[in-house]
């Protein structure tokens, strides 16, 4: 069997016709799909491509750090693979308290690495998960300076059906450090982060965009939000951000113009500026030239939920999004989040799909049918919903009715009578017929499942999951030729042959689905979210038919 990838085209954050520049300010076309005014989820490129960028922006890289990067690269072609791993260092922009005293925003991360100074963030929160490293404003100013020296790079081989990991403390020390991954051939790129309060895993973003939109996040007395904007390019950029609360929208001052270096890093701790909020939508959109952001959102535990979640942003509103996983029960809870981003009211069809894994018949609920105002957010709380039935297994579909494209995440906390993790992302925007992982997620003797929806009205698909282990492919029997019904899903255990710690995994179906990965351990949940799509026979979910 070839393990070679199909001839592609990359799924890239465009508006029509927009082009955006290469790490190197080499301007290269980006191409959307016919029909979809712009672009949706990381994506893995052509097989005979040329050169292939990624970008990491998320995690810490010194020791003792609360989300420790580890960068996976997995080359799923039939040909070796070379490149490099630049670290990119940076710190937090700082406080208020530091600006009023005469200080200014800081982008850090030149390059080289920053330094710290212990200053605390929020001294009444009682402990900061993400440690309480800032530093002072560049000597460049608030412009965010120009390129200095270029960021250290290791170097790297990935032969065909391996793969790579590169601990970013390794290469570069520093409070915050994103990852530019730069290589001549098709690969998949995700990261892992990991630390005291947690450990979360998920893919890292195959294309920069000028505006970026997260629909969650928590800035209580017991959690911590940190945006991480990264900018990998050898021009500065600024960025505007707005965040909507359940008491209104705020647009801080000191986030209007906000520099991020050439080449750097720059940490926003939410809560600096939007306090004790249980939810905290946000908007990026940069002024000058494409960014990357990614949030690190951690959890205490002192309020009954703990953990560490990284999640990319996304670069657009959309229509349709599709999330194959969900569950409520004891110990279990789920939120769908839909953030309205544009100036329009959206209305919205959150809808649920029971899939039993005994094979039971049973009656999908009616829609949840919420309006979202322009530049607000809505929550359904399944756990709150008696329509939703508990203890079985479920997926959903968030759908504009009216045309106006928004923003979904799903929330899943897990634990029972003790503090539990949470697990936050977006979901897919599009189904494919192959769905790549460059790594099962890490831990101590992690359970992992793949859970494989659907969402077409038409046929059966028929899905196999293939992996690669020390270089070499594993197709395990019981994982060949399952057939997933229209508008269900099937969760698939990995285990047996592909228990293995450098495992990769291939999933191909006969038609479009829409493949998430679920990571546990000890009991809790870790880890929920989409895998990475191979563009070739990929499809917006908003053109597939749900079903009824």
């Amino acid at each position: 069997m070839s393990r070679r990838l199909p001839a592609v085209l990359a799924v890239a954050a465009v508006v029509g016709g927009a082009v955006v520049a290469d790490a190197a300010g080499r301007e290269t076309p980006t191409v959307a799909p016919a029909g979809e005014p712009g672009v949706q989820m990381p994506a893995v490129p052509a097989s005979d491509v040329l050169a292939a960028t990624w970008y990491c922006a998320a995690g810490t890289a010194e020791e003792g750090g609360s989300a420790d990067h580890t960068v996976v690269v997995f080359n799923p072609g039939d040909d070796d693979v070379t490149g490099t791993i630049s670290v990119h260092g940076g710190t937090f922009a700082a406080p208020p308290s530091t600006r009023a005293a005469g200080g200014g925003d800081d982008g850090g991360g030149d390059g080289e690495p920053a330094e710290r100074d212990g200053s605390p963030t929020d001294g009444d929160d009682g402990g900061d998960p993400l440690g309480d490293a800032w530093s002072p404003p560049s000597p460049d100013g608030r412009d965010g300076g120009t390129a200095g020296p270029p960021p250290p790079e290791a170097p790297i081989e990935v032969p065909a059906g391996g793969r790579v990991e590169v601990r970013l403390a390794e290469v570069q020390r520093s409070p915050l450090a994103a990852a530019l991954v730069e290589v001549d051939g098709a690969v998949a790129v995700e990261h892992e982060v990991a630390g005291p309060a947690g450990r979360d895993v998920g893919p890292c973003a195959s294309s920069a965009s000028p505006e970026w939109h997260l629909a969650w996040g928590a800035t209580t007395r017991d959690a911590r939000e940190v945006m991480v904007l990264f900018n990998p390019f050898p021009s500065p950029a600024a960025v505007d951000v707005v965040f909507a609360t359940e008491n209104g929208i705020r647009e801080p001052v000191r986030f209007q113009g906000l520099p991020v270096p050439a080449r750097g890093v720059v940490g926003v701790d939410v809560g600096e500026d939007v306090s004790r909020e249980e939810l905290v939508s946000a908007t990026v959109r940069s002024r000058s030239g494409p960014v990357v952001v990614e949030r690190l959102q951690t959890f205490d535990g002192s309020a009954g939920v703990g953990g560490l979640s990284t999640a990319l942003a996304v670069p657009e509103p959309l229509e349709t999004w599709v999330f194959a996983h969900g569950s409520i029960g004891p110990g279990r809870g789920e939120r769908i989040v839909v953030y309205n981003p544009t100036g329009e009211r959206a209305e919205v069809e959150v809808m649920v799909r029971p899939s039993p894994e005994d094979g039971a018949e049973v009656v999908a609920p009616q829609p949840f049918r919420v309006a979202v105002a322009a530049g607000r957010h809505e929550v359904i709380d399944y756990g709150e919903q008696d329509r939703v039935p508990a203890g079985t297994g479920h997926a959903t579909v968030v759908r504009s009715s009216n045309g106006v494209p928004v923003v979904a995440e799903r929330v899943l906390t897990y634990g029972d009578g003790q503090p539990g993790e949470v697990a936050a992302g977006p979901g897919a925007a599009f189904a494919a017929d192959t769905w790549v992982l460059a790594t099962r997620g890490g831990g101590d003797e992690p359970a992992t499942r793949l859970v494989v929806a659907n969402p077409g009205g038409g046929r059966p698909a028929r899905v196999s999951v293939v992996g690669f282990t020390g270089g070499q492919e594993v197709a395990p029997a019981d994982l060949a030729d399952v057939e997933v019904p229209p508008g269900d899903r099937r969760v698939l255990t990995i285990g047996g042959e592909l228990d293995a710690d450098d495992l990769a995994v291939v999933v191909r179906s006969d038609q479009p689905v829409v493949v998430e990965r679920l990571v546990s351990g000890d009991g809790l949940g870790q880890a929920a979210g989409p895998a990475v799509p191979v563009a070739s026979g990929a499809v917006p979910v908003s053109g597939l038919e749900p079903s009824a």
